[in-house]
């Protein structure tokens, strides 16, 4: 059985060490991000890959993936990236 998460209400499967972002990518899903430009590294200061994790707002690209232990698991990428907009 695979490891997974919730990205707004569907599953995304992840491995050992990979970061939200890059287990979304790796999915399909889209979030916007500077970091995979190529030359920046995944720091998470741009916080244009906010998500939603549970009650904080995290980086996606610097968040390791994980398996909540209370269901749902869920990150939820449009409406954390609404509140962080001017």
């Amino acid at each position: 059985m695979s490891k997974t998460f919730l990205l707004d209400g569907r599953p995304v499967p992840f491995e050992d060490g990979q970061s939200v972002l890059a287990a979304a990518r790796k999915a399909g899903h889209y979030i916007p991000h500077l970091c995979w430009y190529g030359h920046f590294p995944p720091h998470g200061s741009c916080k244009l890959c906010v998500v939603k994790i549970g009650a904080r707002h995290v980086s996606a690209c610097a968040t390791p993936a994980r398996v909540s232990t209370t269901p749902p698991s869920s990150a939820t990428s449009a409406p954390a990236r609404l509140c962080t907009t001017p």
